[in-house]
């Protein structure tokens, strides 16, 4: 769209549903996340903030600062993921991540599909309200899932 024809209104018009539009929203077991650092999408992967996410999920999160790896544990299960790296090791295995971790405005963010399906957490994309699904006990998911569509669209924001 070229914006050298719009008037302000326009303009102000085509801001807001960017800020919309880029606005990725995260709910765990119904609870909706307010994070200071949003998540981002990098190649078709949805990166979030590993504290606020991973905390809010029960799981413990440590960080070495020497080697910018991020532990996450929860359960039976131990997930380590370093800056930077195209893999992320689960109860001492590596498994290969489509996207690495990195850090933006001083906070480390890690794709949230590999990471959940690694601690045996349900997962889903709700492509239309852009948001992400996190279910502690996957069998929640279809229930949040199920809840979400029922909702009407004016009352989600």
């Amino acid at each position: 769209i070229s914006t050298e024809k719009l008037y302000l209104p326009d303009m102000l018009f085509l801001l807001l549903l960017k800020i919309y539009y880029d606005n990725i929203k995260v709910i765990i077991d119904g609870k909706s996340l307010t994070m200071d650092q949003p998540p981002v999408i990098v190649d078709g992967r949805t990166l979030v903030p590993i504290r606020a996410v991973f905390e809010q999920a029960g799981a413990t999160v440590t960080w070495d600062q020497a080697t910018t790896t991020a532990t996450i544990q929860h359960s039976d299960h131990t997930v380590q993921i370093g800056v930077g790296n195209s893999y992320m090791f689960k109860d001492g295995k590596s498994i290969a991540l489509d996207v690495p971790a990195t850090v933006i405005n001083d906070r480390t963010l890690i794709p949230v599909r590999a990471i959940s399906e690694a601690m045996d957490y349900g997962v889903t994309w709700d492509g239309y309200h852009k948001t992400v699904l996190v279910a502690i006990i996957k069998k929640n998911i279809i229930e949040l899932q199920k809840k979400r569509r029922s909702i009407p669209f004016l009352k989600l924001y």
